[in-house]
């Protein structure tokens, strides 16, 4: 997570602190679902959680789902 406040004293721009903001809001969304369940997102190669509404990469879905996956199998 980005310490905002300490951005901010360091002069970061407000396009930054946006920025940093949207990513920690994401991190919170993705930590705090019970389980994913991923369709496409809003640009190519991003997925969205259908039920907390982070949005992932294309590594980190794979990742999760074998991880599913081998979960399930033992």
């Amino acid at each position: 997570m980005f310490d905002i406040e300490k951005a901010k004293s360091r002069g970061l721009k407000p396009e930054q602190i946006e920025i940093m903001q949207k990513i920690n809001e994401n991190s919170l969304k993705r930590d705090n679902c019970k389980k994913h369940d991923f369709v496409d997102g809003s640009r190519f190669g991003k997925y969205r959680c259908k039920n907390c509404g982070c949005e992932e990469g294309v590594e980190f879905v794979l990742g999760y789902k074998q991880g599913l996956k081998h979960a399930s199998e033992n």
